[in-house]
């Protein structure tokens, strides 16, 4: 199997959950060089998974790093914008924008969560990695809960890739539920 057909034989990721089953087929832009009008949030997910495929450190640090934005941008209603306390003033909020929040923007927010559809996948270890323990995180576990071994609190590790949040897949559920009726 060639590489451009391989991304639409996963399954279809899911932000905890893995939905058995390929990949429904979408319109992903194919390799030679012309303009794409139109893309799905698949689409964006295979190409993610793919540079992190190519290059998994690149892509790790392009969707972590965050820059300052407006209060305008942050008031927008799908892109996902993180708030802090800004270093100037400590009354004054400032605001954080970064790749995944601008993407997330183009498919919308769950409007009970407030979450985009795209989310970032990592490991989850243990920062000391001391006992045999530390080296086995449970899934289960998430970043803050104690290491078993050592009761450290646990950090990302690398970036897995990136999946459909439980929302969004409820959503593509939906939708093809109604396609087929």
């Amino acid at each position: 199997m060639d590489r451009e057909d391989d991304w639409t034989k996963r399954e279809i990721p899911t932000s905890g959950v893995m939905q058995q089953g390929p990949v429904p087929k979408a319109s992903r832009p194919p390799r030679e060089k012309q303009i794409v009008l139109s893309v799905t949030v698949l689409d964006v997910l295979g190409l993610l998974n793919e540079a992190v495929d190519l290059d998994h450190e690149a892509v790790r640090a392009l969707c972590e790093g965050r820059v300052p934005c407006n209060e305008d941008l942050a008031r927008h209603p799908t892109i996902q914008v993180s708030s802090y306390q800004s270093e100037e003033s400590a009354a004054k909020s400032a605001y954080r924008v970064g790749l995944i929040g601008i993407l997330n923007g183009l498919f919308g927010i769950d409007p009970e969560s407030g979450w985009g559809a795209i989310a970032a996948n990592y490991d989850v270890v243990c920062p000391s990695g001391e006992t045999e323990l530390c080296a086995k995180i449970p899934d289960r576990l998430r970043v803050g809960d104690q290491c078993p071994g050592c009761r450290k609190g646990l950090v990302l590790g690398r970036l897995r890739g990136f999946e459909l949040t439980k929302q969004a897949m409820a959503a593509v559920r939906e939708k093809a539920k109604g396609s087929e009726g």
